[in-house]
């Protein structure tokens, strides 16, 4: 059986934040990780977009191939892109997980600074 490696994602929350208490950091800090980790995951789609439409294209000059030497060398560059976007995906669901529980995280931040702000006054 094969082994799967752990992702620095998965698993508890210090795994992603190091050794900080993921409550402990700031909401502006953790905004800027969101915004961050939007823009990584939007430039690995486009990424994984261009790999799709260079397939697609290698597929069509595959069919109009002179020799079999030439649909080898397309069908070895096809196998690579594969592989790269595979390996794109996985960092896409990597980032998706991290984006979620940062996106949890802020949630819980906002709704503690409301209750905190919602707490009735002492009598004075």
């Amino acid at each position: 059986m094969r082994r799967m490696r752990r992702r620095s994602c998965d698993g508890p929350p210090s795994k992603v934040f190091g050794k900080k208490n993921p409550l402990d950091i700031p909401i502006d800090k953790l905004r800027e990780n969101q915004v961050k980790l939007d823009m990584q995951i939007g430039k690995i789609e486009n990424e994984i977009a261009e790999i799709d439409r260079e397939i697609a294209l290698l597929f069509e000059r595959a069919k109009n191939a002179r020799s079999k030497s030439e649909e080898l060398t397309i069908a070895t560059k096809i196998k690579t892109l594969n592989q790269r976007k595979k390996s794109l995906q996985n960092t896409h669901a990597q980032l998706n997980k991290q984006l979620m529980l940062v996106s949890n995280l802020l949630i819980i931040k906002e709704n503690e600074a409301i209750l905190r702000g919602a707490r009735p006054r002492g009598n004075s």
